[in-house]
C-alpha cells in the first residue's frame, strides 16, 4: 500500500539529486509511468523510447515523471511530490502501489482524478484506504482534513496496525 501524507512542510528533497543516483530497472510500475506521463516506453536502464520512437537519456525526463519513477522503486524513501504536477500526483497514486510521499495540501484545491482513466489505487490516507482513485480525489478535495461521513466501495477504515509505515 502507498502512504500518503498532506503536509505544509518545507521541499528538502531535490528529486533530480536523489533521482541521478536511481536504477532504472523494467518493472510494471516504471512501464505505466512511462506510458502515462510521457507516452513512452522503457528502453534500458538510462534511456526510454520517447512517443516518436526517438531514444532519450532517462535524465532529460520532467521532474514529475522522475518522482514518479523514485516513489515506484524506492520505497523506503518518502518522496515529496512538490515538484510534481496533477497529472504526474494521479498517476503515482494510481500506479505505485508501496512506498511514502508527501504532498503540499495545496493538492486539495485540484483534482487528481482525470475522468475516463483507470481509477484502481491502493493508498493510505488519514486512517483510510482507498482502493479508487476517484474516491481518493473525492475525499481530498471534500473533506479532508476532516473525516469522512461514510464509507462506501472502494474506501475502507485501516486497523491500527495497517498505519505504521
Amino acid at each position: 500500500m502507498l502512504h500518503l501524507r498532506i503536509a505544509n512542510e518545507p521541499c528538502t528533497m531535490d528529486i533530480q539529486e536523489e533521482f541521478e543516483k536511481l536504477y532504472v530497472e523494467d518493472t510494471p510500475a516504471v512501464r505505466r509511468i512511462l506510458e502515462r506521463l510521457e507516452q513512452g516506453k522503457y528502453c534500458s536502464n538510462y534511456c526510454f523510447l520517447n512517443r516518436f520512437g526517438g531514444k532519450v537519456p532517462l535524465s532529460r525526463l520532467c521532474s514529475g515523471t522522475q518522482a514518479a519513477l523514485l516513489t515506484a522503486l524506492r520505497s523506503n524513501m518518502e518522496v515529496n511530490l512538490i515538484e510534481c504536477g496533477y497529472d504526474a500526483i494521479g498517476c503515482i497514486l494510481s500506479c505505485v502501489t508501496e512506498g511514502r510521499v508527501v504532498v503540499h495540501p495545496e493538492i486539495c484545491h485540484c483534482s487528481i482524478y482525470r475522468f475516463g482513466e483507470d481509477t484502481s489505487c491502493d493508498v493510505a490516507l488519514e486512517g483510510y484506504r482507498f482502493t479508487d482513485l476517484s474516491k481518493l480525489d473525492e475525499y481530498i478535495t471534500e473533506y479532508w482534513p476532516n473525516p469522512l461521513p461514510y464509507l462506501c466501495d472502494g474506501i475502507e477504515e485501516l486497523e491500527l496496525h495497517d498505519l505504521s509505515l
